[in-house]
């Protein structure tokens, strides 16, 4: 079990922190942490990455 620490934007802004939480459940219900620069909670925005991930894997790049 993680155990995170309540800070609000505006203190996690004021010390240069990425990421704050509140506990405060988004309108997704997801209670974890939020990105400073957006407001976007960290479990939406890695949702679609993980949809995408099995197609990206499959790209090979050539140089």
């Amino acid at each position: 079990m993680t155990h995170r620490i309540e800070i609000t934007r505006s203190e996690a802004k004021a010390r240069g922190l990425t990421h704050f939480f509140t506990g405060t459940p988004c309108e997704n219900g997801h209670v974890a942490e939020r990105y400073v620069s957006n407001l976007q909670c960290v479990e939406c925005n890695r949702a679609p990455l993980q949809a995408l991930a099995p197609l990206l894997n499959k790209i090979t790049f050539k140089l």
